[in-house]
């Protein structure tokens, strides 16, 4: 950080120029000071950010500068941030001293930085945008290499930065109220469109209309953020151009998810995703979901692949903490899965592709209903996890109010390889499988074949493992341990004459997963 002066403090330097010292009553005329020293003195009084090292040259700017010679220099700074951007060179830095900047910025070729502070850091950001009007507070039209750091936008209208096409990165910025237009349409903290990639770093978006990030047929990085509290999700991808990478947010208290991977490829690591609350287009309220966007006619715009892995934690959504539907496959490894008001994880509506999703190493702990399931048709292997804690909870069946609390489920003609997990203290059942068929081996690799349960420690639930309405060939069971189950450690077959086990009513109606997109340009534009 350094310090320059405005313009606007020029008659400081005549007074300091003119002025006199009084000492002991008696007044002494000042000799003239030279004008060097006094600018000096007076540069005391801005805090401009540094030149970034691999910009070219600076413009300067100073909310309230003297408009009539402002020229971008350090003597003579612009007073908006847009009159500098209308003659930056590509290769230049605009430094913006702190302040409030009521204007839009349209940026239409790069490479370009904006800098309000130092610190990829939100708590370091003293530079606010307050746009005016109904267009995005930032809109980068298909310019490349844009840098945004150290920014404020506060109640933006259709977004806070849109970038259409082109490339950005945008790191130490609050994006706070981000406003929807009157038809309800828009209201993103961040929009990227048409091909753009984009790299989100370090910043908050908080209060949108919308979703907090939005990627729609474009590629990035989300990292490091805290997406908290919008109305249509936290990120949402939908047509990735690319993997998009979402790595180490907190994403907390959004509507209807925290993350929607929609016909895309995405890597979600270490995340933390907590307290999705029922609201937003679908009216869901899951932690993360993946799915394929379908059009009107019921086609799919393209299969959804998604590794969600390495430790992201899961918490505390009203609905299901990750939830994988449709034309999905990819693994789910190595998470914290807790607490979750209608399940754990859960795999359906024919997900899973040939080999099966792989749900591998989490812990799934205290959530209600199901800790893992798979239903409608879908595929998976089920290995190495502690499913723990599953807690009854009231379901309609029907007519009558059934409490469900089980550990692992497979039903409606799904498939699932379930080996070498332990399943404990469930208030149901620890493993059930309905309505589904055996055909594989302990020793297979994928559950393309049918279900099998291998390997797996079963303790300390109301019932250990309980096969029902099974097809013609019973799926395998071996080396399984069974201990300190209520109603004994054996193996149940429940007969087509018998009261079978009432489902989770989602076993047949699915849960539903906000397939359709959302309306953006350049269907919304008319």
């Amino acid at each position: 950080m350094f310090k320059i002066r405005p313009l606007a403090l020029a008659p400081f330097v005549l007074l300091l120029a003119c002025g006199a010292k009084v000492e002991n009553g008696e007044t002494d005329t000042l000799d003239l000071v030279d004008v060097a020293t006094l600018v000096e003195l007076v540069n005391e009084a801005v805090d401009y950010p540094a030149l970034p090292a691999d910009a070219t040259s600076a413009l300067y700017v100073v909310a309230n500068a003297t408009p009539a010679d402002a020229n971008g220099s350090l003597d003579h700074p612009f007073p908006t941030i847009s009159q500098a951007i209308l003659v930056a060179s590509p290769g230049d830095a605009v430094l913006v001293a702190p302040g409030v900047y009521q204007e839009n910025l349209t940026i239409t070729q790069g490479p370009l930085a904006i800098i309000g502070s130092d610190e990829a850091d939100t708590e370091t950001t003293k530079v606010t945008l307050e746009p005016p009007g109904t267009d995005a507070a930032i809109y980068i039209d298909q310019a490349h290499d844009v840098t945004l750091r150290g920014l404020t936008i506060q109640a933006p209208s259709t977004a806070g930065i849109w970038l259409q096409g082109g490339s950005a990165v945008v790191e130490g910025c609050l994006i706070e109220e981000s406003v929807a237009l009157d038809d309800g349409l828009f209201g993103f903290g961040i929009l990227a469109t048409a091909g753009a990639d984009i790299e989100v770093r370090n910043s908050s978006l908080s209060g949108s209309a919308s979703v907090g990030i939005m990627l729609s047929s474009s590629t990035g990085v989300v990292a490091a953020n805290r997406i908290e509290g919008n109305g249509g999700g936290g990120i949402r991808v939908e047509e990735s151009s690319g993997t998009v990478i979402i790595e180490d947010n907190d994403i907390i208290g959004n509507e209807d998810f925290g993350i929607g991977i929609f016909s895309s490829s995405a890597s979600l690591l270490s995340n933390l995703v907590e307290g999705s609350l029922a609201g937003g287009p679908s009216g869901s309220a899951d932690g993360i979901v993946a799915t394929a966007l379908k059009v009107q006619d019921g086609a799919t715009l393209g299969p959804s692949q998604v590794d969600i892995g390495n430790g992201n934690i899961v918490t505390g959504n009203q609905r299901v903490g990750i939830l994988l539907s449709g034309e999905t496959t990819g693994t789910v490894d190595s998470n914290q899965v807790v607490d979750n008001s209608r399940g754990g994880i859960w795999i359906q509506d024919g997900a899973g592709g040939e080999e099966g999703v792989l749900v591998k190493a989490n812990d799934v702990l205290g959530n209600h209903f199901i800790g893992i399931g798979i239903s409608s048709g879908s595929r998976a292997v089920v290995s190495d996890n502690a499913v723990a804690d599953t807690l009854l909870a009231n379901d309609f069946n029907g007519p009558q109010m059934v409490q469900i609390g089980d550990g692992v489920g497979v039903f409606g003609g799904s498939s699932a390889l379930i080996k070498s997990n332990t399943v404990s203290g469930s208030g149901r059942i620890g493993i059930i499988l309905d309505s589904t068929a055996g055909g594989a081996s302990c020793s297979s690799q994928s559950s393309s074949s049918g279900s099998a349960i291998c390997g797996n420690k079963v303790q300390d639930n109301q019932h250990g493992i309980v096969l029902q309405s099974i097809g013609v060939e019973t799926p395998t069971t071996e080396a399984n341990t069974l201990s300190g189950n209520t109603s004994g450690d054996t193996l149940k077959m429940i007969g087509p004459d018998e009261e079978s086990f009432k489902l989770l009513k989602e076993v047949e109606s699915g849960f539903g997963d906000g397939q359709n997109g959302l309306c953006l340009p350049p269907d919304c534009l008319e």
